[in-house]
């Protein structure tokens, strides 16, 4: 599968081209520490790796101050892989935004576009 990164330079983001996002494993799920009596409905939010494979297909990568369009939830999944033949963790949430953190410490932040909130 293909995992396309095209970072701003000018938001001081390293340039990051095509790559291939392998061998998804080790998922499991969490909730964020500040859920609350909210962490309970996390225990029914998982994805297999076919789901996440397509949450990196329709994902794009956004800004951190992106974020705040699109909604919050205090659930996630999280787990490993191979990008461009590194390995990288990511953490994908309920909200259908993630973070991909390279073996460097790098992080890069995605959303899947069509679940924007739209401004009225």
């Amino acid at each position: 599968m293909k995992l396309i990164i095209v970072a701003s330079m000018s938001m001081g983001w390293a340039c990051v081209t095509v790559g291939d996002m392998r061998e998804v494993a080790e998922i499991t799920t969490g909730a964020d520490a500040n859920a609350g009596p909210r962490a309970a409905a996390c225990a029914d939010f998982t994805m297999t790796a076919s789901e996440v494979e397509s949450f990196f297909v329709r994902a794009k990568v956004i800004s951190p101050l992106e974020l705040h369009e699109y909604v919050f939830a205090p659930c996630f999944v999280r787990g490993k892989g191979l990008w461009r033949n590194q390995p990288v963790q990511w953490l994908i949430r309920a909200g259908d935004t993630a973070t991909v953190t390279k073996a460097n410490g790098q992080e890069f932040e995605l959303a899947d576009p069509t679940q924007r909130e739209h401004q009225e």
